[in-house]
């Protein structure tokens, strides 16, 4: 899907699936599991919206966007990765906890 704040195409594949319920090797525990699911249908609202908040990071070499927006009354962050010459989906934070 098309990203207005990153001017290009977002993929969505099994990396991104994958860390929804792992995180590296060790399987996300149930509840956070389905926290990271609910948001799923929020992700498309999420990556086209034009007038969310977006934070680069540069680590380890790699290259993340955190687009964030509220949801609810609730901040809601997607993880964009640069994967090659791609920028793939790699997860869904819901707000911290308190």
């Amino acid at each position: 899907m098309f990203c207005p704040l990153l001017n290009d195409i977002v993929y969505f594949t099994e990396k991104g699936f994958n860390h929804l319920i792992r995180k590296g090797r060790k399987p996300r525990t149930e509840s956070e599991q389905m926290k990271r699911f609910g948001l799923v249908p929020h992700i498309k609202e999420i990556v086209e919206s034009p007038k969310a908040e977006m934070h680069m990071k540069e680590e380890s070499g790699l290259t993340f966007w955190n687009i964030v927006k509220d949801i609810k009354g609730q901040k809601v962050r997607v993880i964009i990765l640069k994967s090659g010459n791609r920028k793939v989906f790699l997860s869904v934070y819901p707000p911290p906890t308190e």
